[in-house]
């Protein structure tokens, strides 16, 4: 999710993801950054043993990570880095590292109007990228702000359609 402070995961679940996706279809868990990043010890084993937790205890198909602004870069982290223990990921606003492998399904939006992680340099990062992958899209918002997350349903929906054609 967004941000690495206490309290936000709910915040991002309840105006961001869960208008999203079709709850039918998923199960969301939103864990707590607890003031760390996602993509460094100790978050990163401690989501990968979620992951292998919930593979293991329930009736999983496919994982994605899906994460905006910090939870974004750690969204691609982990689509990067640890394509075998998810299926996809989808990135929102986030800041993002020069990646040549992209081995899943990996949707990436990000706004020009984004105050915090620039977008030329987004855009730039994740077009270079998708030249060599054909799973990865990168979308452009022409209006939100870094700071109006919970406006992005339209845009995180369409990439949860997007990853559902790429998996099936």
């Amino acid at each position: 999710h967004w941000g690495v402070s206490l309290n936000q995961n709910k915040e991002f679940m309840e105006c961001l993801m869960l208008p999203s996706i079709d709850r039918e279809k998923y199960i969301v868990l939103s864990p707590i950054a607890n003031k760390q990043l996602w993509w460094e010890n100790p978050k990163e084993s401690q989501l990968l043993r979620l992951i292998k937790y919930c593979k293991k205890y329930w009736p999983i198909r496919k994982i994605i990570v899906a994460g905006y602004s910090d939870g974004g870069t750690g969204a691609i982290h982990f689509a990067s880095n640890h394509p075998s223990k998810i299926d996809a990921a989808i990135a929102m606003a986030g800041y993002y590292h020069p990646v040549e492998n992209f081995g899943i399904p990996t949707y990436v939006i990000h706004s020009v109007k984004d105050e915090l992680f620039d977008y030329q340099r987004s855009k730039t990062v994740m077009i270079n990228a998708s030249q060599k992958n054909s799973n990865l899209k990168f979308v452009t918002s022409e209006t939100l702000s870094h700071f109006e997350g919970c406006n992005y349903v339209e845009l995180l929906s369409e990439g949860f359609d997007w990853i559902e054609n790429k998996l099936n």
